[in-house]
């Protein structure tokens, strides 16, 4: 297995100008360092940093709004002038919670590489952490099995590409077979973004023209995360 990535470099600093590249980076930085510390701490709960959690979720919500921008300019013109002053209310609430949040998040990410420094880094621990990886990954076929076979709303794909995605995300620090499948925790995602743009054009009261392509791209794409969530989850049942 090639070096892991540093899980401690978020890229804090670069965050004073929140491009939508620099937000999707950080957010899944802070996504790959979770699930190192979810690995790491089992079967203790991982630690968390409230200061990291509000930034975060801001640059979540900056995010889904980047997202709507680009595709309301393609589908729904007339609501571009809505999408665009929102995006920059975002903007300003996602500064506020930078200025407030960067330097106990920061202090939080040094403590945490004090506390659960890499084991690759340390010579002869790569047989211990190799060991905890198998325990933690028993642990989620296990949680697996828990999630229905046909979930029934937003929240559930939702809470599911979550726990598919910490699996995912695992495996950059130690080996674990099978990950799941990339083109499942892809088709959740896309499912996810269609999701957040049909409830922001009917919150908009966006006209049934704008509404239907989204709607039947929504289906087709929630059919696709079905079929593969019920084939994947098959074989572990």
């Amino acid at each position: 297995m090639a070096t892991p990535p540093n899980p401690f470099a978020l890229g804090l600093k670069g965050l004073r100008r929140p491009t939508p590249k620099r937000i999707y980076r950080f957010r899944r930085r802070v996504k790959r360092l979770r699930a190192y510390l979810a690995l790491y701490a089992f079967p203790a709960p991982p630690p968390t940093c409230s200061a990291l959690d509000a930034l975060f979720k801001a640059a979540g919500k900056l995010r889904q709004l980047h997202l709507i921008h680009d595709q309301v300019q393609q589908i729904c013109a007339d609501l571009q002038k809505k999408s665009k002053k929102e995006l920059r209310k975002k903007e300003e609430k996602f500064i506020q919670s930078y200025k407030g949040n960067r330097k106990e998040a920061a202090r939080c990410v040094k403590n945490w590489k004090q506390k659960f420094p890499p084991p690759w880094t340390n010579g002869g621990r790569e047989k211990a952490w190799e060991r905890q990886g198998k325990r933690w990954l028993q642990a989620k076929r296990t949680q697996l099995v828990s999630f229905p076979e046909t979930p029934d709303t937003p929240h559930v794909w939702h809470d599911l590409r979550r726990f598919l995605r910490q699996w995912e995300l695992a495996g950059k620090w130690v080996p674990l077979s099978p990950l799941p499948p990339a083109e499942l925790t892809q088709a959740l995602g896309e499912t996810r973004d269609l999701h957040l743009l049909l409830r922001w054009l009917q919150k908009q009261g966006a006209p049934p023209k704008c509404q239907s392509p989204v709607i039947e791209a929504f289906r087709r794409k929630e059919e696709e995360a079905l079929r593969q969530w019920q084939e994947w989850r098959s074989s572990w049942v």
